[in-house]
């Protein structure tokens, strides 16, 4: 069983997902921090305690403030590039927040191992430099490398090209016991394509249903579903 919280923590809060694209669509106030991120989640999973250090950081910032309500439409003119809600400690406090939860992480990743029922799929979306090499790396340090994959999706080669959009993108979901992060994903096939006008409009358009049913049928198998777009401004990535 997973050890108490720290005594240091201000209040112990659970994060809980539920079944669906996320539980809030409230807006965050603007202000100066970090990276903003727009998540979903898919799953049936339950509550998770999370640990605390002298700021509390995870004990005071509202994570269902960044959730996308399910049919909603997001524009993210109206989401922050940068945000700091809720936490009111400097780089360094946050640092020694990362590191106790970076060990709580790799608690819950053990006994998700240990128990060999569940699985994760976390998908990482952004802009180029909007920092998903460097969230794989800060977040998930502690966690077994043999629990854990990364799956890098880049532009598709002769043999991928050959089968359907999905083919790739399936082979790399996690099995029981494991966490798989998606490093860009399956979007980048309704997205760069439509930028670049890679294909044509009835090739792309019917690969939101593809999707929409590719992650239920995970989340059907028992897949926790986990996506985030990171949110930076085009200054930020110039």
């Amino acid at each position: 069983r997973p050890s108490a919280p720290s005594p240091r923590a201000r209040r112990t809060p659970s994060i809980s997902e539920s079944n669906g694209a996320g539980t809030s669509s409230a807006t965050p106030r603007r202000s100066r921090g970090t990276p903003a991120t727009v998540a979903r989640v898919h799953g049936d999973h339950r509550s998770v305690p999370v640990l605390g250090a002298e700021w509390a950081m995870a004990a005071v910032i509202d994570t269902e403030q960044y959730r996308v309500q399910p049919g909603t439409r997001v524009h993210l003119p109206d989401w922050p590039t940068k945000t700091s809600n809720g936490f009111d400690g400097g780089k360094s406090d946050a640092k020694a927040c990362l590191e106790e939860l970076n060990l709580r992480l790799s608690e819950l990743q053990q006994l998700l191992y240990a128990e060999g029922r569940h699985k994760m799929l976390v998908v990482l979306q952004g802009m180029d430099t909007s920092g998903k090499d460097g969230t794989i790396k800060h977040v998930f340090k502690t966690i077994n490398p043999l629990g854990v994959k990364v799956a890098n999706f880049k532009k598709p080669n002769e043999v991928e090209l050959a089968h359907d959009f999905l083919w790739r993108v399936h082979t790399h979901t996690p099995r029981n016991g494991r966490i798989v992060i998606f490093n860009r994903s399956h979007y980048e096939d309704v997205l760069i394509v439509r930028v670049h006008d890679m294909v044509p409009d009835e090739v792309w358009r019917p690969r939101f249903e593809h999707i929409r049913n590719f992650e239920q049928m995970l989340v059907d198998e028992g897949t926790v579903v986990i996506k985030f777009f990171l949110h930076i401004s085009r200054g930020e990535q110039k």
